[in-house]
């Protein structure tokens, strides 16, 4: 119930199939605890899919001591992870744990939609799904996008080399925003403490995250109610398995940063909701 959309549904498409499938939920603290990981393990499972930051509230799982506390339980299972929100934005290096299958997305680092990575080890089972030409040592046929390619090679080199400052510039505006915002009226931080820099998802009592989302939009201020992907879905699956009600999880509001926002443009964004607030806020409870 935790993952991303394309996880999420994935596995609902081999639930269909017929393969036994069991969804974990984080709960309130917001990651997926060893211990609850360990006890549904069973003697026939054969895959783990655990996302390294969650897309929606910014929660980080420690999959690298997720999957060798799998690999300990049993050997042979195979451990999948989403690093879409997590790559180079959170310290990680996949030879030192267990993960099998990692995942990353250009436009997450500045590099061109479209484009991406799967990271994996040498011998766990892989098969083509498209097929033709052997491209991509014959996983992935058809012409390369080599611009896009390069492109992405470029913007990973330019944050591995810039990590530290990038991350630290991103946290510091997003804990400013956090400080500034708390002094509003029933303002509510999801985020958790143990959280990626670049993510802040937080909730106003009263005002509905679409209604804010449009009054900073007509401000040149762009922020997201919820993923991307699912943002025509209604009431999330990630704010229902943290353990928020569905008139909570409209209020919720998830804003993002860049290592190219400044500090000026993070009081402005704070300023904006303030003057949101204090028109629309309860007066459009429903």
């Amino acid at each position: 119930m935790y993952e991303h959309a394309c996880v999420y549904e994935s596995f609902r498409e081999l639930e269909a199939q017929g393969h036994e499938v069991t969804f974990l939920e984080p709960g309130r603290k917001g990651y997926i605890s060893e211990e609850d990981l360990v006890k549904a393990i069973r003697d026939d499972t054969a895959l783990i899919a655990i996302m390294h930051v969650n897309n929606e509230t910014g929660a980080i799982n420690d999959i690298a001591a997720l999957s060798r506390a799998a690999k300990k339980v049993k050997k042979d299972v195979l451990f999948f992870s989403d690093g879409v929100q997590g790559y180079l934005k959170v310290p990680f290096d996949m030879r030192d744990s267990e993960v099998d299958y990692y995942t990353a997305s250009a436009h997450k680092i500045h590099g061109l939609k479209g484009t991406g990575a799967l990271f994996f080890r040498n011998g766990t089972p892989l098969k083509a799904y498209i097929h033709g030409g052997g491209q991509e040592r014959n996983l992935r046929s058809g012409t390369e996008n080599t611009f896009g390619i390069y492109a992405f090679y470029k913007a990973a080199k330019d944050f591995s080399e810039h990590f530290d400052e990038y991350t630290s510039h991103m946290r510091e505006l997003r804990d400013h925003l956090d400080e500034l915002l708390r002094k509003e009226t029933d303002y509510v931080r999801v985020t958790p403490d143990n959280c990626a820099p670049h993510i802040l998802n937080v909730y106003f009592n009263g005002m509905r995250g679409e209604v804010l989302l449009h009054l900073l939009e007509r401000e040149g201020i762009y922020i997201a109610t919820g993923s991307a992907c699912s943002s025509k879905k209604g009431n999330s699956r990630v704010h229902g398995s943290i353990g928020l009600t569905r008139e909570m999880s409209e209020c919720v509001v998830r804003i993002s940063f860049s290592h190219l926002n400044t500090l000026a443009e993070t009081e402005e964004t704070a300023l904006k909701i303030h003057e949101a607030l204090s028109k629309f806020q309860h007066f459009i409870r429903r």
